[in-house]
């Protein structure tokens, strides 16, 4: 970090304090470790052992699978029927009513 980059974030960064221990680094180094750190991927590769861990002593897989699902995900015409104003109709909605005719005709 340069000099003018210090003089923006020093004051944003807790002062050594007059009491205890004396500081064994300067905040500046200490700042730019940190700094290092995340260009370098260190914080993330922390972050992913952490969660293994964590997983493990839960049961659970060490490597998680993620998915997301949306409110419509899973659903067709049979599941939920609803007009376009989200009122129920024995149609489906006008999307699931032009998905069903663009698969039948691609088939």
């Amino acid at each position: 970090m340069n000099d003018a980059q210090w003089q923006v974030l020093e004051p944003l960064v807790p002062a050594v304090k007059k009491v205890g221990r004396l500081a064994k680094y300067e905040r500046r180094e200490i700042l730019n470790v940190l700094l290092c750190s995340t260009k370098n991927g260190t914080w993330q590769n922390i972050h992913d052992r952490l969660r293994e861990q964590v997983r493990q002593k839960q049961g659970r897989d060490p490597h998680p699978s993620a998915a997301f699902l949306d409110s419509q995900s899973g659903l067709d015409s049979q599941s939920v029927k609803t007009t376009e104003k989200g009122k129920t109709t024995e149609g489906g909605s006008p999307w699931l009513r032009w998905r069903q005719k663009d698969q039948s005709a691609q088939a």
